[in-house]
C-alpha cells in the first residue's frame, strides 16, 4: 500500500478506515459513485494496524463530496451510504454506533482543534437532547494517509436517532398527517421547500424558505406539504400576537418551548455564526405523541468558539442573535437571514425567564469550566497521537502550529464565553417589550434561579416607578415567613440573593409588591 510520502501511518489508537474507489474521481453531487470500504477496529485500547482484516464493515459503499462552503477545502468531507451488491440500503452498526445506511465522514480542517462539532454535539445530548452520534478515526483513500476524520451519523428519522413517527404516500389525513416532520434552514438553493408566512424585515425582497428532509422531498405528499406549511404559519402568526405566551392559543401550544431556549443557549454559548440561518433543524411528532415542533437537532459548529472572525463570531462578548437580527436590518436582501419569529420570541418575557432559569440550571451542573475542560482534555489525549500525524500533511512546512495552544484556546475562549453570559444573561430583560411599552414601564417578577434549590437561590425582578417594594416569601399556609426587600425603591431591575438558613424542604410562595402591582411564582427548597 503506498501511502502519502509525508506521513509514516503503520497503526494508530484510532479506527481506521479505507476506502478504494476503484479509480474514479469522487464528485461533488450525485449520483454518487460505488466503491469499497473497510473498518479496521479492534476494539477500546487496542492498536489497530493497517495490515490487520476489515473487522468492522468490510463491504459497498456510495459515495460524494459533503458539504457547501467546505467542499473547496483541501481536506474533503465526503457523504456515504452503505450498500447490498444489489445496491439496496445496507443498515449496519459502524464503530459501535446504532444500524443505519446513511453516515458522514466529516474532516475537520478548519476547526484545528479537531472536537467543535463533537464538542457541541455531545455537550446537547447531555442537556437532554439527542444529538448526531460520533468517532473519531484515520482515514486511507485510495492508498494515500487523509488525517483524522470523524464518523457522524446523518441526521435521520430513526427510533434511535430523530425517534418521531414515520410517515409514507398514505399518510394524509387524521393524526397520520400531523407527524412526524423534519425539516431545516440550510444554505442550499433550488432544494425543493416552503415559504415562511413573513419577510425577515419590511425591506426584504423575499420571505424564509424551509427544506424538507423528512419524508424525503421526492416522496413527501402535496398534503403533508400543506400540512406542516401551515403549521408553521400558525406559528409565525402566534407569536407575534397580543397574547403570545398563552399556553392554549399562543406559541408554547405549537412549540416544545424548552428545545427552544436550549438551541438559543448552546447557540449563543459556542457563538456559533451559522445557527440561527444554517444547519438549522426542527422537527415534529404526531399530535397523539406530542405534537410541537422542536428545534433540532444541532448540526455543523465548525464557526463556533471563537474559530472565524466575520460577524463578530471571535468575540466572547456579545449577543449572537442581536448581531445577526441587525444584519437582518443591514442586509434586507441577503438570502439567508435570521427568521424574524427569533426576534419575537427573544423579546417575549416567558421565554426570557426560561432562558435565563435554564442557564443559571446548567450552570449548577452542565456547563461548568471543569466539566468543559475534562471533556475537551480527554478529546486531546485521545487525539494526541494521530493530530500529529493529520497536521504534518494538513498545515504547511513552516507555518508555526502548536495543537496544544489550539486546545487551550478553545478552553479559555468558552471560559470567557461562559463568564460573559453569566454577568449578562439578565439583560436579556431589558429588550422585552416593543417600542410602545418600553423596559422601563414594564413591572416583572422572574422566576428564582435555580429552582429548586439547596443553599441559595437569586430573585430578579422589574419596576417601573419609585415604589415602596416588598418581596416576601410566604408558606402555603400563608404564613408570612420572611420579608427579604422591605424598602423604597427607584425604577429599574433588581437581582437579590437569598439563603433559605435551614428553612425545611417544601414548596413556598416569593410575592413581590411594588405600589399597585403584585406578582406571586411557587419555589422549592430541596435537602
Amino acid at each position: 500500500m503506498t501511502l502519502s510520502a509525508q506521513v509514516s501511518f503503520t497503526s494508530s489508537n484510532l479506527p481506521v478506515i479505507v476506502i478504494d474507489t476503484r479509480g474514479q474521481e469522487i464528485p461533488p453531487e450525485s449520483p454518487r459513485i460505488r466503491c469499497d470500504m473497510g473498518i479496521i477496529w479492534n476494539g477500546p485500547g487496542k492498536r489497530n494496524e493497517i495490515t490487520d482484516p476489515f473487522n468492522n464493515y468490510d463491504g459497498l459503499i456510495s459515495i460524494k463530496i459533503h458539504g457547501s462552503s467546505s467542499s473547496v477545502w483541501p481536506k474533503k468531507s465526503y457523504a456515504i451510504e452503505t450498500e447490498k451488491p444489489d445496491s439496496s440500503n445496507h443498515n449496519v452498526s459502524l464503530l459501535g454506533m446504532p444500524k443505519e445506511n446513511d453516515w458522514v465522514l466529516y474532516a475537520p480542517y478548519y476547526d484545528r482543534s479537531l472536537m467543535r462539532n463533537v464538542f457541541t454535539y455531545r455537550m446537547f445530548e447531555s442537556w437532554g437532547h439527542y444529538a448526531p452520534r460520533t468517532r473519531y478515526c484515520e482515514l486511507i483513500l485510495n492508498g494515500d494517509y487523509q488525517g483524522i476524520y470523524v464518523l457522524t451519523e446523518k441526521i435521520k428519522r430513526d427510533k434511535n436517532r430523530v425517534n418521531i413517527k414515520m410517515m409514507d404516500a398514505d399518510d394524509n389525513a387524521g393524526d397520520s398527517l400531523t407527524g412526524g416532520y423534519i425539516f431545516k434552514l440550510d444554505k442550499e438553493v433550488g432544494k425543493p421547500n416552503f415559504p415562511g408566512k413573513y419577510k425577515t424585515t419590511p425591506a426584504a425582497p423575499f420571505r424564509m424558505h424551509y427544506q424538507y428532509v423528512y419524508p424525503r422531498p421526492d416522496r413527501i405528499t402535496d398534503s403533508q406539504k400543506n400540512y406542516i406549511k401551515h403549521y408553521f404559519w400558525h406559528f409565525e402568526d402566534v407569536v407575534q400576537g397580543d397574547h403570545a405566551d398563552d399556553t392554549v392559543t399562543g406559541y408554547p401550544a405549537c412549540l416544545n418551548v424548552s428545545s427552544f431556549v436550549d438551541y438559543f443557549l448552546i447557540s449563543e454559548f459556542a457563538r456559533n455564526v451559522d445557527s440561527y440561518s444554517y444547519s438549522c433543524y426542527f422537527h415534529k411528532d404526531r399530535d397523539s405523541e406530542g405534537g410541537k415542533i422542536a428545534m433540532g437537532p444541532v448540526w455543523d459548529y465548525n464557526f463556533s468558539f471563537g474559530n472565524v472572525s466575520y460577524n463578530d463570531a471571535d468575540k466572547y462578548s456579545g449577543w449572537n442573535l442581536f448581531y445577526m437580527l441587525d444584519y437582518n436590518d443591514f442586509h434586507p436582501a441577503d438570502p439567508h437571514p435570521v427568521p424574524l419569529w427569533w426576534d419575537h420570541l427573544i423579546q417575549d418575557s416567558m421565554f426570557v425567564e426560561q432562558v435565563i432559569a435554564r442557564w443559571h440550571e446548567l450552570r449548577q451542573s452542565l456547563l461548568t469550566p471543569k466539566g468543559i475542560f475534562a471533556f475537551i482534555d480527554a478529546i486531546a489525549d485521545t487525539l494526541d497521537e494521530a493530530q500529529e500525524r493529520n497536521f504534518t500533511l494538513w498545515i504547511k512546512p513552516g507555518h508555526e502550529f502548536s495543537y496544544t495552544k489550539e486546545v487551550d484556546k478553545l478552553k479559555s475562549w468558552s471560559l470567557n464565553r461562559i463568564r460573559w453570559i453569566d454577568n449578562h444573561i439578565v439583560d436579556l430583560n431589558n429588550i422585552i417589550g416593543t417600542a410602545e411599552e418600553p423596559e422601563q414601564n414594564v413591572f416583572l417578577l422572574l422566576q428564582n434561579s435555580p429552582n429548586p434549590f439547596t443553599d441559595e437561590t437569586r430573585f430578579t425582578y422589574r419596576i417601573p416607578d419609585q415604589y415602596h417594594v416588598q418581596l416576601n416569601i410566604w408558606s402555603l399556609t400563608g404564613q408570612l415567613l420572611e420579608s427579604i426587600v422591605d424598602e423604597t425603591q427607584p425604577r429599574g431591575r433588581y437581582e437579590v440573593v437569598w439563603q433559605p438558613h435551614g428553612r425545611p424542604a417544601g414548596i413556598y410562595i416569593m410575592e413581590l409588591r411594588a405600589g399597585p402591582h403584585r406578582a406571586v411564582k411557587k419555589l422549592s427548597i430541596i435537602r
